[in-house]
């Protein structure tokens, strides 16, 4: 899955992550731009293997600019979609 979308608090060189299930890293996105990121890559979990290293179908996001949490301008909860889908999400500053 691919994210990407307005972050106002973000500055070239700064790190933009997102978490799974409050757990598992599994996307990280270095800005290039100011005030946006994208396309951040959101990986999926192997399902055949028995570790967990990405997100699982409608699992809940965490977004994370330099370890501090953001929110989403929509104030609404994201989820992960499944690999192809590309989404926009917003942010407000930190």
């Amino acid at each position: 899955m691919d994210m990407y979308g307005s972050l106002p608090a973000a500055h070239v060189g700064d790190l933009l992550t997102v978490v799974s299930g409050g757990e598992v890293l599994c996307g990280k996105f270095t800005i290039r731009q100011e005030g946006q990121y994208g396309f951040l890559h959101v990986y999926g979990d192997d399902t055949t293997t028995d570790v967990r290293e990405g997100a699982g179908p409608q699992e809940e996001l965490s977004f994370y600019l330099n370890g501090q949490p953001l929110t989403p301008l929509s104030g609404q909860n994201v989820f992960w979609l499944g690999d192809g889908r590309r989404q926009q999400v917003d942010f407000t500053g930190r």
